[in-house]
């Protein structure tokens, strides 16, 4: 391969965190062969890159091969810069996201004449970054970050517009859910492409990569591969490492070093989960009844976090709760070093909302999940966690309520019962078999992109 003449791919993730993290830790990889990776974002979604990755820019700013570029939204008074991502987004303010991305159009195809690459590489929610790339016989790829059980099952439905039964019975959606899908839309098809725009997917050159591990997911790869008649590439397990700044991070390691192995529970929700304060409560009841060690990131921006960072994390917990677990439970209201932590020894569980980023996390350490899902598409990720035998999950009522006791329920199972050592053994056996192949196949990857971008070239 040419180094000297490195090929340019444009990479443009939807406006969350939780996606731009693994697009980015794709673009290093890419960046170390050749290619030269443009990374195209919304100014404040560059910031949180340039924070969380500081290593990566601060040691390598003059032969870096990532370059941060700018994605303007049209202007929205009710959108300003800061409100330009998923994290701290008010629920009433994401339909003009949505919106405004969707408006974004015309200003990502200038991007894309002056910068000229070879290869697009795109998220879901986009499906103008293919048209454009069509309409400039530019070679555009899908990335998909959910997973191949999740990204199969939302395709499924949008293939069939809703009227066939998923071929794997394992993977399902809880009744509350479906009526949500269901009770206002005609079409499945069309509200998903509203929604998640699968004819952008459908729209991906010849490959789809997914941030997975094929060991795992090899007959919903298939079965996806057979739906959109691509060739669909695992490149996972890319786990972002955004930590290096955490707080308190000896103190958090010197309190797991006193307790035994397997005892204590992790809890976070991620950076961007929408939990209310009723589910917040019986989290922490549930947490209380279950009388084990645990450590709890409550890092809710779009609840509590004026409240938190006022220092009032009290009135959006039960009352006296911090004072009396104070003995076995640490609570933090900021970010922790997550990777640190779910590598410890007295980690036992994981108990989190079955986030696509969670989801590898859990697997990659070798860590049981306890999984609480919030919305659509992380029900199906825990039934994937589930049907691998590394996971349980807390039921909710008939109408999509959890409650403290099951929460216990499922914490004392995990940490506590003769499961827990089942889910474990088959934790660990997993991650070992994910770590020895890690690597493998980003080069399948690679060798694939390379192609289409040749072959771009060669025409534009």
């Amino acid at each position: 391969m040419d180094e000297t003449n490195p090929l340019k791919v444009l990479m443009v993730p939807w406006l969350a965190h939780g996606h731009a993290t693994p697009f980015f830790e794709l673009a290093k990889r890419l960046s170390k062969t050749n290619f030269y990776v443009y990374f195209c974002s919304t100014p404040i979604i560059l910031n949180f890159l340039k924070k969380s990755q500081s290593n990566y820019f601060s040691n390598n700013h003059s032969n870096t091969k990532i370059q941060l570029v700018e994605l303007h939204l049209p202007c929205s008074p009710q959108l300003p810069l800061q409100n330009q991502t998923t994290k701290g987004l008010p629920r009433h303010l994401l339909p003009i996201l949505l919106k405004c991305y969707k408006d974004a159009s015309p200003i990502f195809s200038n991007i894309v004449t002056n910068l000229n690459p070879d290869l697009i590489i795109y998220d879901i929610f986009q499906n103008w970054a293919p048209k454009i790339s069509l309409s400039l016989r530019i070679p555009a790829v899908s990335y998909i970050i959910l997973g191949a059980a999740t990204a199969s099952f939302f395709y499924h439905l949008y293939a069939f517009d809703g009227t066939r039964d998923f071929p794997f019975p394992e993977i399902f959606l809880p009744r509350y859910e479906v009526e949500k899908l269901y009770s206002k839309n005609a079409s499945m098809t069309k509200y998903l492409d509203d929604i998640f725009a699968p004819s952008g997917v459908a729209m991906s050159q010849d490959i789809i990569l997914i941030n997975n591990w094929k060991g795992s997911e090899t007959k919903y790869m298939e079965y996806f591969s057979d739906l959109t008649k691509k060739k669909v590439i695992g490149v996972g397990p890319l786990i972002g490492k955004t930590e290096k700044d955490a707080e308190d991070s000896e103190d958090i390691i010197k309190w797991l070093d006193k307790k035994d192995p397997f005892s204590t529970l992790y809890a976070a929700f991620g950076s961007e989960c929408v939990v209310n304060k009723e589910e917040i409560e019986e989290i922490a009841r549930g947490l209380e009844l279950s009388n084990v060690n645990f450590i709890w990131i409550v890092n809710f921006p779009s609840l509590g976090g004026e409240i938190i960072s006022s220092g009032g994390i009290d009135e959006i917990l039960p009352e006296g709760f911090v004072e009396r677990v104070k003995e076995r439970g640490r609570i933090l209201t900021k970010w922790a070093p997550q990777e640190k932590i779910l590598r410890h020894f007295s980690i036992g569980g994981f108990l989190n909302h079955c986030g696509s980023n969670s989801i590898l996390e859990s697997l990659y350490f070798g860590v049981p999940l306890i999984a609480m899902p919030v919305i659509v598409d992380q029900f199906i990720a825990a039934r994937y966690m589930v049907e691998l035998g590394v996971g349980l999950e807390v039921e909710r009522n008939e109408n999509g309520k959890v409650k403290a006791e099951e929460i216990m329920k499922v914490i004392k199972n995990v940490i506590v019962e003769k499961k827990g050592k089942e889910l474990r053994e088959k934790s660990k056996e997993l991650s070992e078999k994910m770590k020895s192949e890690e690597g493998k196949e980003i080069d399948e990857a690679v060798v694939e992109l390379h192609k289409l971008s040749l072959k771009g070239s060669s025409v534009h």
